[in-house]
């Protein structure tokens, strides 16, 4: 019996099928993820672990050693010192929300340690944060003076509305995204805005490596959506589509090296890149190549 992290659930053989979570269709075990089973759904192209991991896991998951020492792989070498470029893509978001006609109080989920949260402030918005790791949320309250609570999502009392919500790269670690999401609509004002940056499982790239995709990376990041899938999820919730892309993003040496180092065991590729990049200062900014990641945003009926 083999006894997986992820829910803490011992299973004798992972089953061929489970119901998708999105769009309950029959979604087929396509491969193993770093000894996970991910599933894929032919009708929305999501894929998911499952069991997804519960709120006890999540807390081990996203535990200090995330943020500094490189959460196996899909974690930060140094968080903090990646600051400035969050912050400036925090900036680059909140000016994205305010050409589309958006404006005012600003949700960032998996806010950490508040530097987008700041450069939505930098763009003109008020906000607040929320952040499960409680020395990321302590770092924006007390160093940044941001209003950056502990605690999930969920966690959030309903009646306290926001004209944006801002989702990026945190619904690939939801347990549960559509509860996640329903919580997430009671928080937003009528005629409110969700933006969302994520991995596109649907890509050429994640087509192209299959399993080795650097974002099929469980325990921490356990689902992977598709446009269609995002869209179907928020279509449920009363959100239509307004605006799609890739985004420019910028990462240092140092976070570069550890998602690299994390796929070298099975991916040459990544171990010739790891080798190049090694030769690079840590702070040095590189520009990832995102065709397999996007941004969109919607917007409440």
């Amino acid at each position: 019996m083999r006894t997986d992290v992820v829910g803490n659930i011992g299973l004798d053989v992972t089953p061929a099928v489970v119901a998708c979570e999105l769009c309950s269709a029959d979604a087929r075990h396509d491969f193993d993820a770093r000894g996970f089973p991910m599933y894929r759904c032919p009708s929305c192209r999501y894929a998911f672990t499952h069991p997804a991991p519960g709120p006890a896991q999540l807390a081990t998951i996203y535990d200090d050693s995330y943020f500094a020492g490189g959460g196996d792989g899909m974690g930060y070498a140094d968080y903090v010192a990646e600051g400035p470029l969050l912050r400036e893509r925090g900036f680059g978001y909140g000016e994205l929300l305010r050409r589309h006609g958006a404006g005012g109080r600003v949700l960032d989920v998996g806010a950490a340690a508040g530097f987008m949260l700041q450069g939505y402030i930098d763009a003109g918005w008020d906000g607040a944060g929320i952040e499960l790791n409680p020395a990321m949320a302590a770092h924006a309250r007390e160093r940044l003076g941001l209003d950056v609570r502990t605690g999930t999502l969920e966690s959030l009392p309903a009646g306290e509305l926001f004209d944006a919500v801002s989702f990026v790269q945190v619904v690939a670690h939801f347990a549960d995204p559509r509860g996640a999401l329903e919580h997430a609509a009671k928080l937003t004002r009528p005629g409110g805005w969700w933006l969302f940056e994520t991995w596109n499982c649907a890509s050429l790239t994640a087509r192209a490596f299959g399993a080795t995709w650097h974002a099929y990376a469980p325990p921490s990041a356990v689902r992977a959506l598709s446009p269609r899938a995002l869209d179907a999820l928020t279509g449920g919730l009363g959100f239509v589509p307004v605006a799609r892309g890739t985004p420019r993003k910028v990462i240092d040496a140092r976070h570069a090296k550890v998602v690299l180092s994390s796929l070298a065991a099975r991916s040459i590729v990544a171990r010739g890149l790891e080798k190049l990049i090694g030769l690079l200062p840590g702070a040095t900014r590189l520009v990832y190549p995102a065709e397999d990641v996007f941004w969109a945003l919607y917007r409440r009926r």
